[in-house]
């Protein structure tokens, strides 16, 4: 078995929320993109199957199918078994603690798309990092959106788009504009200008990977 397309993330979320609260948004698949930046589309298939797709800094979408496979909101579980892109499971578990909600994100996962598992050797450490980026905004959408539900549906939508604005603003701009004030937001200008190095350079080094490997099998 091939190790290297396989992958097991755990994410932990600290959230000031009740767990009913939490519960009821994560359930609710089709709202996703609302306040997750990455999760681009959701479609319904039928009452347990959605069809995600999903794309984060690096310039490729994955998509696939989740169906129910876990829910209760007593045990403040939510798990769905993927199928596509990705096969395996990504599960939610929801925890009290005083001051709120330990939500805490499980996913393994297989990559099934044929351009990808070809790159493993190589850009693993990248896919990693790019999961990673995805986690923090989510993790960053869900509590604007929940504060905004508590004042009402049209003020969390309000206050999730502004938030996704900020999110998937990764221009060399901000890098700039930090440099030129000294503001202490360097770090983070820092950051977005590394964001969007790899935007750039990611389909020039796949490229380069690809004719590598033809030329290597064509000597053989």
């Amino acid at each position: 078995m091939d190790d290297r397309n396989r992958y097991r993330f755990v994410n932990v979320w600290h959230l000031k929320f009740r767990p009913e609260e939490v519960y009821l948004v994560l359930e609710d698949i089709g709202a996703y993109p609302r306040w997750w930046p990455e999760v681009r589309r959701v479609d319904r298939i039928d009452d347990s199957t959605v069809r995600i797709v999903a794309r984060s800094v690096l310039p490729y979408n994955l998509t696939f199918q989740a169906t129910d496979s876990r829910q209760g909101e007593q045990a403040g579980v939510l798990e769905v078994a993927m199928r596509g892109d990705l096969d395996g499971f990504s599960r939610w578990t929801l925890d009290p603690e005083r001051a709120g909600t330990v939500a805490t994100f499980e996913e393994e996962v297989t990559v099934r798309r044929k351009s990808l598992r070809r790159l493993a050797m190589v850009a693993r450490p990248f896919f990693r990092w790019n999961h990673a980026v995805m986690m923090r905004h989510g993790r960053r959408g869900l509590g604007v959106y929940l504060a905004g539900r508590r004042g009402g549906a049209q003020q969390a939508d309000e206050l999730s788009r502004v938030d996704r604005r900020r999110t998937t603003d990764s221009s060399g701009s901000a890098f700039l504009l930090g440099l030129l004030l000294g503001r202490p937001g360097f770090l983070r200008s820092l950051l977005l200008l590394g964001q969007l190095l790899v935007r750039l350079l990611f389909p020039l080094l796949l490229l380069v990977f690809l004719r590598c490997r033809s030329g290597f099998g064509h000597n053989r």
